[in-house]
């Protein structure tokens, strides 16, 4: 829920992530719950807070200002690129894509959703955020060309990492699944437990011909 932090001594009052707690108590969140890639490089861990508080979180950032201005900008260089790189104004080569990355990265990060306690156990992970970085928004803004995958799916990441209808296993990539009321999303993420981090890959909207199909081929874990 929206709350607003209490005033600082300037008098100034805040709008934030608040979280009601069983007892009917309100928790509000600290200052890192409002700062976002746009205007600090901060993240706050959101594995010290409650499943549902963290969840709320990611669908706020994944709705926010902030990942659609950056979002649209990506978007907006990687066309761009597209025109004068390649021929048709399409799909980049690998090389090209190498340049690209190296030129529109800046390393930044946003949370795309948290995992459930059940996906935390199945992917044998400590962390349950799962971060969307910049470098597969470009990734995804060349092979997504011309698809219907636009800012409403990606709204649609944190319940898709939160309660998946289907999970597949390929080592240490995992492949969620959910059916919504207008599109069916997989989105892929890797599990880095070297580094305790979970990192989205890629995602996309899939039939369920695929779906099944994927099914036959890789580890059934939900």
């Amino acid at each position: 829920m929206e709350v607003e932090r209490p005033a600082d001594k300037q008098g100034n009052r805040e709008k934030t992530v608040g979280f009601k707690l069983p007892d009917g108590t309100i928790r509000v969140t600290d200052k890192g719950f409002d700062y976002n890639v746009g205007r600090l490089n901060y993240k706050p861990n959101l594995d010290l807070y409650p499943e549902k508080l963290a969840h709320a979180f990611a669908k706020v950032e994944m709705k926010g200002g902030e990942f659609k201005h950056d979002f649209e900008l990506l978007a907006k260089h990687m066309a761009e690129m597209k025109q004068t790189l390649s021929l048709d104004g399409k799909k980049l080569t690998v090389d090209q894509m190498l340049q690209v990355r190296d030129s529109l990265t800046k390393n930044f990060k946003f949370a795309a959703g948290v995992l459930s306690a059940e996906s935390k156990d199945l992917l044998k992970s400590k962390t349950g955020t799962v971060w969307l970085s910049d470098d597969t928004l470009i990734k995804q803004f060349n092979s997504r060309d011309g698809q219907d995958f636009g800012l409403e799916s990606y709204a649609l990441f944190p319940d898709l990492f939160n309660q998946p209808d289907i999970v597949l296993q390929d080592n240490d990539r995992f492949y969620f699944i959910k059916n919504f009321e207008k599109q069916r999303i997989l989105g892929v993420i890797k599990h880095l437990s070297k580094f305790n981090e979970i990192f989205v890959l890629s995602a996309r909207e899939i039939n369920i011909k695929e779906v099944e199909k994927m099914k036959g081929k890789l580890a059934v874990i939900k």
